[in-house]
């Protein structure tokens, strides 16, 4: 547990990376509101280990690493029991690019990529989704994603 003026946060651990939750309520004293929620990932070793069992390139390694920081961190929002899926699938480089984090804090990590388009052009997300196996939390229209720089 990590107190801070009175709130307990809990400290995520996911499978030897930790994710920390975090608010900042400015300068007021008085003000009890945060002003700005957010999550600190370090999953160093978790996605080390992952994308070392992968011959993928750097800018999808980042991707990769990228989307288990961005699942790991909204996982530990939600109450849920099973597997919390991050997804997104593109036209372009990289077709499908996926992070699941399950209840137990078990994660991994895949991408498909045209490893030609890799080289040649960034692509673009078609959508972009997030569910835990029960309920979808977003499916979101994308554009311009940064694959493959």
């Amino acid at each position: 547990m990590v107190r801070d003026k009175g709130a307990e946060m809990q400290m995520s651990d996911i499978a030897e990376g930790m994710v920390q939750p975090f608010y900042l309520t400015g300068n007021d004293p008085e003000n009890k509101t945060p002003l700005v929620r957010g999550r600190f990932a370090r999953l160093t070793r978790p996605c080390q280990a992952i994308l070392a069992r992968h011959d993928y390139p750097a800018a999808i390694n980042e991707l990769c690493a990228e989307a288990m920081s961005l699942a790991a961190c909204l996982s530990t929002t939600l109450k849920f029991d099973g597997v919390f899926t991050l997804q997104a699938k593109g036209d372009g480089a990289v077709q499908t690019l996926f992070a699941d984090v399950t209840s137990a804090g078990a994660m991994r990590a895949y991408a498909a990529f045209d490893a030609e388009k890799l080289a040649d052009t960034p692509g673009r997300a078609s959508y972009f989704a997030a569910f835990d196996g029960r309920r979808l939390y977003g499916l979101y229209r994308r554009s311009g994603c940064r694959a493959g720089r």
